[in-house]
This record gives C-alpha cells, structure tokens and sequence, in this order.
C-alpha cells in the first residue's frame, strides 16, 4: 500500500484544440513526485468511481478509458481503490475502468483521517470521510490478491486460489495446515457480503509468516493471529476485520 507523504499541486495547461477548444490551465494534483490526477477541476469528485486522468484532448470524465479509482471507508483509514464494482462486472469493464498506470508500482493509496482532511483542502468536491461508501469484503479480498507479491493468489481478474508451487515454508510448524487455514479464510471473505474496516494488530499477535519463491525470494505475511484466531493481513500493515 501506498501512504502519500507530500501533497501538492502544479498549474499545466492542457490544449483542447483538436477539440475545437481554447487551451485552458488546470491544476494538477501530485503525491510524492507522482502526478495522480491531471484537473482537479475536470475530475468527478463527488461521484463513485473517480476518473483522475481525464482526457487531455478535451477534459471531458470517461471520453478515454481506463484511470478510475473508488474512494471508501475503511474505520480509521481511508483507501482508493480499483473500481472493483465496475471492472467485477465483466472483460470490458475491467478494461474501461482500469486503475491508473502509477497504482501498478505503488500500490493502493492509503490516507489516515488527518491525511484525508489535507487533501480534502485540496480537492474540495471531494466527500467527507463519514460520506464515503465503507469498503465491502468483496473489494477487500481483491485488494488482498492485488497487493500479494508474486501474484501468489492469481492475478485479477481471476478468482483467488493460492499458487502453492511458489511456497517454500512457513514459521509453523505444519506448513500443510497453514496453508489449508490460509484457503479457509480467504474462500471465507471472497463468499462474505459484510463491510470491513483495516486495524492495526494488537500487542501481542502471533505473525504468520510465509517463504516464496518465483525468481527471486519473498517473505510474506499473509495472516496473524489474534487471540487464538486468524485474520488476513494485508501487506504487512493491516488486518481485514469484519464491520461490529
């Protein structure tokens, strides 16, 4: 996942004459040395997904395809992610709804409540933290696969199922029923219709750790236990937890 540290915005003029418009300035938004929307002034900001790459031709939202990010709720964070309730819905959609290039390389963009209200400043259209949609299990488990190193869950669109030729050990002592109680929870979430939140693990949890190898090594932790029960952790930050 992705935490912006830096906000900012840059003015770039945008020539519309191959659509019969004047050039027009328009103000970009950039985290981190990475421009993430191109006008602030021509996204839709207040609708559900967002396309922060508009057209560059005309500024008109959905003239080309692809740069859509959905804003939700996640308790005390706020994520953008894919637009997984367009792109669920079949080949054309994935493909006109796809995310923006950068989100390939830095992952999904994270905010916390200050951070959120920061850019909020920014982008005034945007809806408040309380307003947003709270993030659903179905888009949590396709997150899960997102963010999974070495596509080790699949790559989606395709339906998670957990590549065991990549799996070289683990921290407990049977390696087979880790990863049975790995497939257990994630068939679970994937069938689950409830909302979600991502915490921070409490003191004291046991980290479930996983060795893969493609062609290279990775360390994964892919759950943790907490009280003598499972939870899915998600890039080594969060674990999904169902909304009380």
């Amino acid at each position: 996942m992705w935490q912006p540290k830096k906000l900012e915005t840059k003015i770039n003029r945008l020539d519309f004459s191959s659509s019969g418009q004047k050039p027009e300035d328009f103000t970009e938004l950039w985290a981190d040395g990475v421009k993430i929307c191109n006008g602030i002034e021509l996204s839709n900001w207040e609708e559900d997904p967002i396309q922060l790459i508009v057209c560059d031709s005309c500024g008109n939202v959905q003239c080309n395809s692809g740069n859509w990010l959905s804003p939700r709720n996640a308790g005390e964070y706020i994520l953008f992610i894919p637009a997984f309730q367009k792109m669920n819905k079949g080949s054309w959609e994935q493909d006109e709804y796809a995310p923006p290039f950068y989100m390939e390389k830095s992952g999904i963009i994270l905010f916390d409540k200050i951070e959120y209200a920061s850019l909020r400043s920014i982008v005034t259209k945007l809806p408040s933290h309380g307003e947003l949609k709270n993030l659903t299990s179905t888009e949590a488990i396709c997150l899960f696969q997102w963010e999974a190193p070495l596509k080790v869950l699949g790559k989606y669109p395709d339906s998670i199922h957990f590549r065991k030729e990549f799996f070289l050990g683990s921290n407990q002592e049977s390696d087979q029923q880790v990863n049975t109680d790995l497939e257990i929870i994630l068939e679970k979430t994937a069938k689950s219709t409830t909302e979600v939140i991502l915490k921070k693990p409490i003191e004291g949890h046991d980290e479930i750790v996983f060795l893969l190898e493609d062609e290279k090594f990775e360390v994964w932790q892919p759950l943790i236990r907490e009280k003598g029960q499972y939870k899915l952790f998600i890039s080594s930050m969060f674990i999904i937890e169902e909304l009380s």
